[in-house]
């Protein structure tokens, strides 16, 4: 995981490969939200040839100089599933490109959301992409339980028992300022276990013209269309 992830170059997928639609980051949590992300330690940052001594490292090399790294003797092959949506087949593509740099090849499988879906819960995937709500009732909570080792939602497997701990203890805590601590500490877990890839954080946009009032964008995206929105008087 750490090699992947150190072989990933999100500065360029967000602000080329996408055009900028992307704010590169490192976190589960995007940096607007208030939960420790300027204190957070990017430990899994980009560095090809780090990447390369990992792997090196861990005796999974090119044996036969075919262009690719073998483990258990056979050319390490990953599928990354992903599908048409704010830029998500883009940044598959470019992590193809780039984790071909270092010795392994990756298929891109294009598919719908419905199907990405159902093979993310089955675990029918190698990598997979997609977008996710962070704090639809205003926290998190829910959304870090996708990394919590008892959960049914943590599609991905992962596990670590310090992070589970933290977890359950931020379901009964209720100062907010030990709260943020707390979260702020989970999201280090994450980024220093290579447990999740993240490129960064999608650039919303809204377009309106003197005739309507109200038009703003919320933190959440599925909360745009409201009664705030109104002819102009």
């Amino acid at each position: 995981r750490k090699a992947i992830l150190t072989a990933i170059d999100d500065d360029t997928l967000c602000n080329i490969t996408v055009g900028g639609l992307y704010t590169p980051g490192a976190s589960v949590l995007p940096s607007t939200l208030d939960y420790g992300y300027d204190k957070l330690n990017d430990t899994i940052s980009f560095d090809e040839e780090k990447a390369k001594k990992i792997l090196d490292d861990a005796k999974i090399v090119d044996s036969n100089k075919d262009g690719y790294r073998e483990l258990d003797g056979k050319n390490i092959e990953l599928n990354f599933l992903t599908y048409d949506s704010r830029n998500l087949t883009d940044f598959a593509e470019g992590v193809a490109l780039q984790l071909e740099k270092i010795g392994i090849k990756v298929n891109v499988k294009k598919t719908d959301a419905d199907t990405e879906w159902n093979m993310l819960v089955s675990g029918e995937y190698d990598l997979l992409n997609t977008n996710w709500m962070t704090v639809q009732d205003g926290n998190p909570y829910g959304y870090l339980d996708n990394w919590y080792g008892k959960s049914n939602a943590n599609y991905c497997g992962y596990q670590n028992d310090e992070y589970d701990k933290i977890y359950e203890e931020l379901s009964t805590e209720m100062n907010e300022e030990k709260r943020k601590e707390m979260i702020q500490k989970l999201q280090q877990i994450l980024i220093d276990d290579a447990a999740v890839m993240v490129h960064g954080y999608y650039n919303s946009n809204m377009c309106s013209d003197k005739s309507v009032d109200g038009a703003q964008i919320s933190v959440a995206d599925y909360y745009w269309i409201s009664t705030d929105i109104k002819p102009a008087k």
